[in-house]
């Protein structure tokens, strides 16, 4: 399921925007797992494989550990963020991509072990990393947290999915936690404001939004604040946008945004509040609805015996 952003219902400043993938989704999936797993970064693809081999022999027995079950969701973790096609296997069946394969291990471990950290932040990840996450693997990230579990990828996933399915509570209990544990502020300042405007405040909505502009630092949350960005501001904005950081970023955008809002006779923060309005509807009724096989590597080539299709052949009637 991806998003097909509508020109017309949004109606951006006429020009080609460039492509930015969807808020939480790992241009670094391989070194995120790795770095959570430890283990796998020493291997390359056909030591994955092995690995793979190797691991689901052993949580084919009735007994295995929540650690046995961990080690397979790490390895088939690398194995998505690597590329690599997938192939029929231990709780995977003909077109299931290592990611989904991934987030039924991590599930069964955490069957046995509910607040394994270390399986709950690579399910996190995996979820975060699919816009159209699996709903199981869903409500796995959200028993973790309950459980107690509170890693940063598990809290990005709950504010996230829980903001998605219109559960304002639970976003508002996850963001403020990540928040009180000084964890991805701007991720969670964002959700913040996106719940504030659904409760019409406009102006904690406007403050939110401005200090995940100011919080953001690291690459993925400028990223972010980029994605939100690039509907209302200019080539020419977007670019002086990226030479200011910190405090200063979120004053500079907050007075582009109140320009705008002058401009057109609206009070301050209705720009915003209609950018988020209107991606609110979009998601909830333009999504491209594109069956899991065909949008992750190996589901075709799975689920099809003979075939010379190659990864790039896939996406290329796959990705709108």
């Amino acid at each position: 399921m991806m998003i097909v952003l509508l020109a017309a219902l949004q109606t951006p400043p006429a020009q080609h925007f460039p492509l930015m993938e969807h808020p939480g989704v790992s241009a670094t999936l391989r070194q995120t797992v790795d770095r959570t797993c430890g283990d796998p970064g020493k291997l390359d693809r056909d030591g994955l494989l092995a690995r793979e081999n190797s691991v689901s022999y052993d949580a084919h027995d009735s007994h295995a550990s929540a650690a046995t079950w961990t080690a397979l969701g790490c390895v088939r973790g690398a194995l998505e963020g690597d590329g690599a096609f997938s192939r029929v296997g231990l709780e995977m069946v003909a077109g299931d991509s290592w990611s989904l394969g991934g987030e039924h291990a991590m599930l069964e471990a955490l069957k046995i072990e509910p607040t394994n950290a270390r399986a709950a932040e690579i399910l996190a990840t995996l979820v975060l990393d699919d816009l159209d996450a699996d709903g199981a693997a869903v409500a796995g990230v959200l028993k973790a947290r309950a459980a107690g579990v509170s890693t940063p990828a598990v809290l990005r996933a709950c504010s996230e999915h829980a903001l998605r399915a219109g559960d304002l509570a639970t976003t508002l209990a996850c963001a403020r936690q990540a928040l009180a544990l000084g964890l991805d502020s701007t991720w969670h300042l964002i959700r913040l404001s996106r719940v504030s405007f659904r409760e019409n405040d406009t102006i904690n909505g406007m403050k939110q939004f401005v200090a995940a502009v100011g919080a953001a630092r690291d690459t993925a949350a400028r990223a972010e604040v980029a994605w939100h960005l690039q509907w209302f501001l200019v080539p020419l904005e977007l670019k002086a946008a990226e030479l200011v950081s910190g405090p200063a970023a979120g004053t500079w955008i907050r007075d582009r945004l109140v320009e705008r809002d002058v401009r057109d006779g609206q009070p301050s923060g209705a720009r915003l509040a209609e950018h988020f309005k209107r991606l609110d509807y979009v998601l909830s009724h333009y999504r491209l609805h594109i069956p899991v096989r065909m949008r992750k590597a190996g589901g075709i080539v799975a689920s099809s015996p003979i075939n010379n299709l190659s990864r790039d052949s896939i996406f290329s009637f796959c990705e709108p």
